[in-house]
């Protein structure tokens, strides 16, 4: 990292209705001079959106960039030294893509950061032209690849990033080695700024932040993010300074770090995009967590046999249920149970067991089955595939001695009878073994006996809808409550000082009474000391509290004072 280099980088949008539209009128120009066709391509945008656009050079001029910087577009001189556009395959991938909408936004997230990924900011395909010598004499020697390295900061650093450490630490990044001192800077940074140093003393020991332009990291962020209408974002905002990875994403997310770019020396842009804009494998079915190789994660069976929880589990699935929704409000472990019931019961067999998490925009062809792109020699086409729920039952049905589990995390926050289909009918008891047809393929199918269905959700979040009447009248539900039982034998197993415990557990009943709907133990389970309350209450408790008694201010401030009040040193709890 150095204080005199940052990361240049285009400075327009890319997957943007305008952006998208921009480059549909590109595409249609491929294998034409840029130069001679852009006041043509300018025209037919502003004919299209039905407004100007004033900026010097025209829209277009700029607007090249992001598509050469995304892999899309390459400006290919010919013999006489002009730049002509040419579509990479990457490009036409995305175009294929664009033209299938639907398609598009499902693979859009992964699509765009694949590419992304390859990118290095040392590459031929910069503008001709740099107001900046210096500059391009840094760059020389620069082996970063920032999108790449971005997923990598965040990943290690809680999967969060503020502008701030991007302004001070990420965007000074100038080589690809870098990166693990700069993470540890940044741990160290935020440590000092929990401590309460001041701005003159961080810029003493870390240096200022960039100002301006080259430090805005809305544009970097905004790709990365690649949010497309409801699909949800790989990178979100949370707040109006912080960035958090969606650990919807945290399988693929891991699978690009696991790859580590390897830095090259490009002699032209020809050569560059060659490379960088080779088309993307999406033959595989990136939104299950786990695909064919089981769980994401080693599976941790070490539940106890007599656990109340396990024990009622297994009685009602011996009794022929359906499925089990755990049911509670946010920290009372619905999520943790479901993954170590899962665990128990297929017997530690990360094969046998699949996770997801529903959100608003997931669909049948999410779940069950539907298109996906493939890339092959002829360009690329669409295939019916089987999704996570549909592979698990012909797992399922090939191995009916073993159990197999899936564990739908918020399961009320998807449109069931959308997501399910006809499936709905078939997870009943009675309809188990009966084959169906597929709404796709037209192919049969059938949900094995041997299947197990485990869902979570809230059912005091006001933001999604009732739990769909079909699905309530198949699953047996298991309401988990706030505990302070749990909560003072977790802490007390972990050591924590029993006074301590005794007041963190007198302010938790406390809570249960003022709250309607109950505030979980899990949120509690890291309460140590006064750092340790600090953290809790400026990163959760806070905001939880504020929703919960966001018509009570007078319940929202005696619950702040009462959190002062398990404070060794109050005076210095710096609470937001």
């Amino acid at each position: 990292m150095t204080d005199d280099f940052y990361w240049r980088h285009a400075r327009d949008s890319l997957l943007t209705p305008s952006a998208l539209r921009m480059f549909q009128l590109v595409s249609a120009r491929d294998g034409q001079v840029f130069d001679e066709v852009k006041n043509d391509i300018d025209t037919s945008y502003m004919t299209a959106v039905g407004k100007e656009d004033n900026r010097h050079g025209g829209k277009i001029q700029t607007q090249i960039q992001v598509f050469r910087e995304a892999g899309w577009v390459q400006l290919q001189s010919d013999a006489d030294g002009k730049g002509v556009i040419k579509l990479t395959p990457a490009g036409k991938q995305a175009l294929l893509l664009l033209q299938n909408v639907p398609d598009f936004l499902k693979s859009a997230p992964y699509f765009i950061v694949e590419l992304l990924a390859r990118y290095q900011l040392k590459n031929p395909a910069r503008p001709e032209v740099t107001k900046n010598k210096e500059y391009e004499e840094k760059l020389k020697n620069s082996t970063v690849f920032p999108y790449w390295t971005l997923l990598r900061v965040m990943h290690a650093l809680d999967d969060r990033i503020t502008a701030t450490e991007l302004r001070r630490f990420v965007f000074k990044i100038h080589k690809h080695e870098d990166i693990d001192s700069t993470i540890a800077r940044i741990i160290e940074f935020r440590k000092l700024v929990s401590q309460g140093a001041t701005p003159e003393e961080l810029d003493d020991k870390f240096g200022a932040e960039l100002e301006g332009a080259v430090g805005e990291p809305k544009y970097l962020m905004g790709r990365l993010g690649t949010q497309v209408g409801s699909i949800p974002a790989l990178v979100e905002k949370d707040g109006p300074t912080t960035w958090t990875l969606n650990r919807y994403y945290l399988p693929f997310i891991e699978r690009l770090l696991a790859n580590e770019p390897i830095h090259k020396d490009y002699l032209d842009e020809q050569t560059w995009m060659r490379d960088y804009g080779r088309p993307v494998e999406l033959d595989v079915d990136e939104t299950a967590s786990s695909e064919d190789n089981g769980s994401e994660e080693p599976l941790e069976d070490d539940l106890p046999d007599d656990d109340p929880l396990l024990v009622t589990v297994r009685d009602l699935i011996e009794s022929g249920t359906a499925g089990v929704l755990l049911s509670g409000p946010p920290g009372t472990s619905k999520t943790w149970y479901a993954r170590k019931i899962a665990a128990k019961l297929v017997m530690g067999d990360p094969v046998c067991a699949k996770f997801i998490q529903f959100h608003p925009s997931m669909a049948y062809d999410d779940f069950v089955e539907g298109y996906v792109p493939i890339s092959h020699d002829g360009g690329t086409s669409f295939e019916v595939r089987p999704k996570i729920f549909l592979r698990l039952c012909e797992a399922a049905e090939k191995y009916p001695e073993k159990t197999f589990v899936i564990v739908i995390d918020e399961i009320n926050r998807g449109d069931l009878s959308r997501i399910f289909g006809e499936l709905m009918t078939y997870l009943e008891p009675a309809y188990r073994k009966k084959r169906f047809h597929l709404a796709y393929s037209g192919r049969k199918a059938m949900v094995p006996k041997n299947v197990v269905l485990i869902g979570t959700f809230n059912p005091y979040d006001k933001s999604v809808v009732e739990l769909d009447d079909a699905l309530d009248r198949r699953f047996d539900r298991i309401a988990l409550d706030p505990s302070v039982s749990t909560l003072t034998s977790h802490l007390t197993k972990a050591g924590v000082p029993g006074e301590f415990v005794g007041k963190l557990a007198a302010f938790f009943l406390g809570l249960q009474k003022q709250s309607r709907h109950g505030i979980g133990h899990a949120l509690f389970f890291d309460a140590r000391d006064d750092q340790s309350l600090s953290r809790l209450w400026n990163r959760k408790l806070r905001f939880i509290l504020e929703k919960a008694f966001r018509f009570e201010t007078d319940a929202f401030a005696q619950a702040k004072a009462n959190y002062l009040s398990l404070y060794v040193s109050p005076e210095s709890a710096g609470l937001q």
